[in-house]
């Protein structure tokens, strides 16, 4: 029987705190597989033809997808809460399956938004035009 872990390794993450600028390679991932990952690679989104090249680096003992990773998750408008599974190939490419909050894979539509993270309401903050019209209106 064929090991299939070993062959094409892979690790999930939730996007959560802030992911926009950098995104945490899990730990045991590094430690399983330190001998073949590189400083360079490739994310390449399933069912795409893309391939974006990103950098990892060591920061605080932590492994890291830094130089790219902001414009692969801007190119993909990754929000707060999709899931990512990465496969890797050991030949310098990840494999990327998304989904989003609902748990269903999302469509590969790409846009040149900032990817979106929780709004964070403050107290005094009105709003949009919507919310306004929804808090005045007899009929919310």
């Amino acid at each position: 029987m064929v090991d299939r872990s070993k062959k094409n390794p892979s690790f999930m993450k939730l996007l959560i705190n802030d992911f926009t600028k950098k995104l945490l390679i899990p730990p045991k991932f590094v430690r399983l597989h330190r001998e073949t990952l590189p400083k360079k690679c490739t994310l390449k989104p399933t069912g795409t033809q893309s391939s974006w090249p990103v950098r990892t680096k060591l920061i605080d003992n932590h492994l890291y997808f830094t130089k790219g990773w902001k414009a692969f998750a801007q190119q993909y408008s990754l929000q707060y809460g999709n899931m990512l599974i990465f496969r890797y190939d050991q030949d310098s490419e990840f494999y990327v399956d998304m989904f989003d909050n609902s748990g269903c894979s999302r469509e590969h539509v790409t846009t040149n938004t900032a990817p979106m993270l929780p709004r964070q309401e403050k107290k005094d903050d009105p709003g949009t035009a919507a919310d306004q019209l929804i808090l005045t209106s007899k009929f919310p």
